[in-house]
Formats: structure tokens, C-alpha cells, sequence
């Protein structure tokens, strides 16, 4: 008898689990079909990553791209990953750089890093390591770890920048900090080849 018991409250459980994420989806849908930009991009995310929907990229590039065009920084970014890898659409180095620095000039981290990418290896725009280290600087001070492990590594190679030992270990060290393997790869290389933070 309490194996029916437990039984029907896993039943009950799973069900209104289900329910409450059909119900927030369908919320979702409402208010992303109302214009909101926020619930646009969160939509497009569920399509992206199947969360309470079938995954769909070509759905969750429209309803980034209706985010995006209302300046929604996330949802530029977002689209500038399916650009970039073609995800939902014919892959274009050219168009993600655009979405890329449309959400790096507001300010949103992860596509700072993107576009420091970008210019590193010349896709989308010309190589320019300059620009590189620019993006990468941005990114690396509002905390983000690939950042500051990218800005370490050119201040480790002189790749935009003047070589230095100094800010490639600081930097790596901060990566290191906010629990980047590859940075601790990095620091501790330097530190075994005789630099040390001065």
C-alpha cells in the first residue's frame, strides 16, 4: 500500500513539474509575442537549449533577432553566437562581429570577449591585435575569466601589446582566481620557466 502511496505522489510530483513549466512557457510566449525584449530572448534561449519547448535554433534566431533589433544586449550577443558558429542560420563571421559589438558597446561582457576574438583571428574584420587586447581589457575588467586569461596571454606573447611578464601573470592570476584551468595552465608555466610577479 505505500508503494501505491509513493508511487502517486512521484505521479503528482512529475505532473505539476510539467504543468508549472508549460505554464511558464506559455507565459513566455505571451509576453515575448507582446513585444517584451527580455521574455523575447528568454524564449529564444528555451528554443536554443529545448528547455520546456522542442530545441528549434532557426525559432530561437527569430526570437533573438526580435530582441536584439529592441537593443537587448543579451539577446546581441546571443545572436552573434548563431552567426558565428551557424547556429540557425548560414554561419557569417561578418554578421556576428555586428551583433558582437552591438552588445560589446553596451557594455556586456561576454561579447567584449567574443570581439577581441573576432579581431584576434581576423574573422568578420581585419586582424587587428590592437583592437584585440581593447575588447579583451573591457571584458577582463568587469571579471570574466576567458577575458582575463586572453588578456594574460597577450601580455604574455606581446601580441597587441608590449610584452610583459608582470600583467600576463596578473591577469592569469585573476583568471586563475574565478577558476580557469587553462590560466592556471599559464601561471604556472611562467612561474616554472623563472617568472615571477613583480
Amino acid at each position: 500500500m505505500k508503494k501505491i502511496y509513493l508511487i502517486m505522489i512521484l505521479f503528482f510530483a512529475t505532473a505539476s513539474g510539467v504543468f508549472a513549466q508549460t505554464a511558464n512557457i506559455v507565459t513566455l510566449m505571451l509576453k515575448a509575442k507582446s513585444g517584451e525584449a527580455e521574455a523575447q530572448n528568454d524564449l529564444g534561449e528555451a528554443y536554443y537549449d529545448g528547455k520546456g519547448v522542442t530545441e528549434n535554433l532557426p525559432e530561437a534566431v527569430k526570437w533573438f533577432t526580435k530582441a536584439a533589433e529592441q537593443e537587448n544586449a543579451k539577446a546581441q550577443y546571443n545572436l552573434g553566437i548563431c552567426y558565428y558558429y551557424g547556429y540557425g542560420v548560414y554561419q557569417n563571421y561578418g554578421e556576428a562581429e555586428k551583433w558582437y559589438t552591438k552588445a560589446a558597446e553596451q557594455g556586456y561582457a561576454e561579447a567584449q570577449n567574443s570581439l577581441g576574438y573576432c579581431y584576434e583571428f581576423g574573422e568578420g574584420v581585419d586582424k587587428n591585435l590592437k583592437e584585440a587586447v581593447k575588447w579583451y581589457t573591457k571584458a577582463a575588467e568587469q571579471g570574466l575569466r576567458l577575458a582575463q586569461c586572453n588578456l594574460g596571454k597577450a601580455y604574455d606573447e606581446g601580441k597587441g601589446v608590449a610584452k610583459n611578464d608582470s600583467e600576463a601573470m596578473k591577469w592569469y592570476l585573476k583568471a586563475v582566481k574565478n577558476n580557469s584551468p587553462e590560466a592556471a595552465y599559464y601561471y604556472g608555466d611562467m612561474l616554472l620557466n623563472g617568472n615571477k610577479q613583480k
